[in-house]
C-alpha cells in the first residue's frame, strides 16, 4: 500500500495525476450514482490512500469481488456510499484501495507494474519483477506460504494489485524504505517530490468521539468478562489484553474530520 502510494506522487510530480485531490469520478465518467451515494461525487484519491472513503459493507467483500470479477478495481465504486461521511471513520481496506491500480492505468496509459519498473525500480536497482503465478486459492496459498517466490499479482483483467500480492527481497524493500527516509531522493537522484513524502508520512486525525464511543463499548465487555471469569489468571490475562487492545487503537493513524 505504502508503494503505491509512492507511485501516485510519482504519477503526480510528473503531471500523469493533477493532485491527490482529484475526484476519483474524473476517472470514471460513465458511472452512475446509485442509491446512497452522494459522498462519491467528492471522494479524492487522497481519501482512498489514507483510508477515508465510507463504504456501504460492515466487512470486506473478498469473496464477492476477487472472486466473481475480471476487474477487482471499478466494483469498488458500487461499494462506495452509505450513511457516513467521507473522513468520519478510519477504514482499513484492502479491496477498497485496488481502484487505485486503475486509475493510474487510466491516467498514464500504462499499468502498475511498468509505470513502477520505469520510475522507481529501475531508479532504486530493483530486479525486474514478473508476474505472480496466482490464478486461484491453491496457487494463492502457496504464494503466500513460499519465500522464493518473485512476483506481483495482477486480476484477469490485467490491472496489478494495491494492497497485497507483490513479493521482492527484503533489501529491495529497504531501497523504498530508504527513500522513503531521504524524502525522495535515492543515490543523489530525485524520484518523488520531497512535498509529496512530507504529506504522505503525517500523522492525521480521525474523529475522537466516534473512537471514544467504540474505546467505552470494548470496555465494558472487558470488564463484564473480568467480573465473571471465576480464576484469576484468566482475570490477569483479559486484564492484559484490555490494556494491548487500548493501547493499539489509540495510537492508530488517525483521521481530521474536515
Amino acid at each position: 500500500k505504502s508503494l503505491v502510494s509512492i507511485l501516485i506522487g510519482i504519477a503526480v510530480d510528473k503531471g500523469y495525476i493533477e493532485s491527490v485531490h482529484q475526484k476519483v469520478l474524473d476517472y470514471f465518467p460513465d458511472y452512475k450514482l446509485k442509491r446512497n451515494q452522494e459522498q462519491l461525487k467528492d471522494v479524492t484519491i487522497e481519501d482512498f490512500l489514507t483510508m477515508r472513503v465510507p463504504y456501504k459493507f460492515k466487512y470486506e467483500p473478498y469473496t464477492k469481488i476477487w472472486g466473481k470479477c475480471l476487474d477487482w478495481g471499478e466494483p469498488i465504486l458500487e461499494l462506495v456510499g452509505g450513511k457516513e461521511k467521507i473522513g468520519e471513520h478510519f477504514h482499513y481496506s484492502t479491496v477498497g484501495i485496488q481502484i487505485l491500480s486503475n486509475i493510474l492505468a487510466k491516467a498514464t496509459g500504462k499499468n502498475m507494474k511498468e509505470f513502477a519498473t520505469e520510475y522507481l525500480f529501475k531508479p532504486l536497482g530493483i530486479k525486474e519483477v514478473s508476474d505472480a503465478p496466482i490464478h486461484d486459492k491453491k496457487s494463492q496459498d502457496h504464494f503466500y506460504k513460499t519465500r522464493d517466490i518473485r512476483g506481483w499479482a495482477k486480476d484477469p483483467s490485467g490491472n496489478y494489485t494495491t494492497g497485497w500480492g507483490l513479493s521482492i527481497t527484503t533489501e529491495e524493500w529497504a531501497k523504498i524504505g530508504l527513500l522513503v527516509l531521504n524524502k525522495g531522493m535515492y543515490n543523489n537522484q530525485r524520484i518523488v517530490s520531497e512535498e509529496y513524502i512530507n504529506e504522505m508520512v503525517i500523522e492525521r486525525k480521525t474523529t475522537r468521539k466516534k473512537r471514544n464511543q467504540s474505546l467505552f463499548t470494548v470496555t465494558l465487555v472487558f470488564f463484564i468478562a473480568i467480573l465473571i471469569t471465576p480464576v484469576r489468571i484468566g482475570k490477569i490475562c483479559l486484564l492484559i489484553v484490555m490494556s494491548i487492545h487500548h493501547f493499539i487503537m489509540l495510537k492508530k493513524v488517525e483521521i481530521v474530520n474536515e
